[in-house]
C-alpha cells in the first residue's frame, strides 16, 4: 500500500489522576487502541501523563517510581504485535537522580528516552537536567539510549523529541534535531494556563513549525492535573510548515485525541532548497529505527485538506 509520503500521527490529552499511575497508564493504552485502529503510526501524550505533572514532593517515593516501572512494562506488554509508537511522558530514576522524560514504546519495548533539559525553577527541586546526558542503560526490561540527542526513524520519516519549556529557550533543542534531519518534532507539554497564553502559545508552535521547515506535534496536560493552584485545558495541536492540520477542542472535562496526515515528502522538498539543514550530522545522534509503521489507508481517509485550487491566490 503507498503512503504517498504521508505519516499520520496522534496527539492525545487523556484524563489524569495525579499519582494513580495505574488509571493513567489504563488512559493511555486505550487512546492508544484507538490510534491503532485509526491507521496512525505514532501516538504522543503529555508531559508526566503517566503520574500527573502535578506530583510535587511525591515524585521523591519509591512507590511511585516503583508503579512508573511497573506501568511502562504493562504498556510495553500492550504494545507487542501493535504498528503504533506510544511516547509518554514519565518520571525516569537513573544513576541516582530523576529525570522528567519521555519514554518511546514500540512492538513490546522501550525503545529510547529523552529527558528533559531546561528545567523550570518549579520542576527542578525534584528532576535534574539531561542537558549533555547520554549513556545506554538497563531500564525496563531492555537495553535503551536515555540521551536528548537522539533522532527515530519510521520508514522514510525521521523524528524527535522536545519537553516543555526546552521549546522557550533562545536555542531549542528542536533546532539542532532539525538540522540533524528530523522532519517531526514532538513537544510534550504540562502547560497551565495564562491570560493570553494560548494565543501567544500557538503562534510559537505555528512559526517554529515554519522556521525548522518541519511539523510540530504538541500536547499538554488537561483535566484531572487541576487540582491545586493551576488550571490545564489539554492543549492538542498538530502544525505543519507554517500551517495548523488540527487543534483540538480545550477544557474538556474527558481525555480527547487530534489526527492528522503530516506530508514528509513535502517536507523535505522544502528543506532541499536550503543548505542549512544537513548542517549538524547525525552522527552526533543516536539514530533509532522503529519500522515500517501503521499500513495507513490514505486513499479511503485523508486527515489533511488539500487546496484545491494551489497555483490560484486566495
Amino acid at each position: 500500500m503507498k503512503n504517498f509520503g504521508l505519516i499520520r500521527v496522534a496527539a492525545a490529552s487523556p484524563r489524569v489522576k495525579v499519582a494513580d499511575v495505574d488509571f493513567n497508564a489504563g488512559e493511555i493504552c486505550s487512546w492508544l487502541e484507538q490510534a491503532e485502529d485509526d491507521g496512525a503510526s505514532l501516538a504522543v501524550f503529555p508531559e508526566l501523563s503517566l503520574t500527573g505533572s502535578t506530583c510535587g514532593d511525591l515524585f521523591s517515593q519509591t512507590l511511585l517510581r516503583e508503579a512508573v516501572v511497573r506501568a511502562i512494562k504493562g504498556i510495553c506488554s500492550f504494545t507487542s504485535g501493535k504498528k503504533v509508537t506510544a511516547v509518554v511522558g514519565a518520571p525516569v530514576a537513573h544513576g541516582g537522580l530523576l529525570y522528567n522524560c519521555a519514554v518511546l514504546i514500540s512492538d513490546g519495548e522501550v525503545k529510547g528516552i529523552v529527558p528533559k533539559s531546561f528545567l523550570p525553577a518549579s520542576q527542578s527541586r525534584w528532576f535534574a537536567s539531561g542537558e549533555g546526558l547520554s549513556e545506554t542503560t538497563e531500564l525496563f526490561g531492555n537495553e535503551v539510549v536515555i540521551s536528548p540527542y537522539q533522532l527515530f526513524s519510521i520508514g522514510d520519516v525521521s523524528f524527535a523529541v522536545e519537553l516543555g519549556e526546552d521549546l522557550s529557550v533562545p536555542v531549542p533543542p528542536s533546532a539542532n534535531h532539525a538540522q540533524a534531519g528530523a522532519q517531526i518534532i514532538l513537544h510534550l507539554a504540562a502547560d497551565s494556563e495564562e491570560v493570553t497564553g494560548h494565543e501567544r502559545l500557538r503562534d510559537a508552535l505555528v512559526a517554529h513549525s515554519a522556521r525548522l521547515k518541519a511539523a510540530y506535534v504538541h500536547c499538554s496536560s488537561g483535566y484531572g492535573e487541576s487540582t491545586s493552584d493551576a488550571v490545564f485545558a489539554g492543549t492538542t495541536l498538530i502544525a505543519e510548515n507554517d500551517e495548523i492540520l488540527t487543534e483540538g477542542e480545550r477544557f474538556r472535562t474527558e481525555g480527547h485525541m487530534v489526527m492528522a496526515d503530516i506530508d514528509a515528502d513535502l517536507l523535505k522538498a522544502r528543506r532541499l532548497k536550503d543548505s542549512l539543514y544537513g548542517a549538524i550530522s547525525a552522527e552526533d545522534y543516536c539514530v533509532v529505527d522503529l519500522g515500517t509503521g501503521a499500513e495507513t489507508d490514505f486513499e479511503a481517509s485523508l486527515l489533511r485538506r488539500v487546496e484545491p485550487h494551489p497555483f490560484v491566490p486566495q
